[in-house]
């Protein structure tokens, strides 16, 4: 969105919500864009073995895991449920949340989405 130009995305004038609304549409797509890539984030830090950073890993991370407690069970349902395939899950949140933001095209987005999806059954 430009800032200077007064308009949104859509081409709609950018006011402060004639409807009582505090947020437009395109910034309530926004944030919900960021949530949705910081759950990326979570699910591929928690997916994250700790044994990857050798035996530092266990003095930095005690519990297990780089989120802690709450990564750790997370990884334990995901596995559990998933198996390995739950790698591809942060993928897919990836994805939505770039295309929820209107950062990528919905194309780009239904492939990775397409494939990734593939990749976990």
């Amino acid at each position: 969105m430009s800032r200077g130009s007064g308009k949104s995305r859509s081409g709609k004038p950018a006011t402060g919500g004639g409807d009582g609304r505090i947020l437009d549409e395109d910034q309530r797509n926004e944030i919900l864009a960021v949530a949705i890539l910081a759950l990326a984030l979570f699910l591929a830090l928690s997916l994250v073995p700790v044994a990857v950073f050798g035996s530092a890993g266990d003095r930095w991370f005690p519990t297990g895991n780089i989120i802690g407690v709450v990564g750790g069970a997370v990884q334990g349902l995901l596995y559990a449920f998933v198996g390995v395939s739950a790698l591809f899950l942060p993928v897919l949140a990836a994805a939505w949340g770039l295309r929820v933001g209107g950062w990528v095209n919905a194309l780009a987005s239904l492939r990775v989405a397409l494939l990734a999806g593939g990749l976990l059954l």
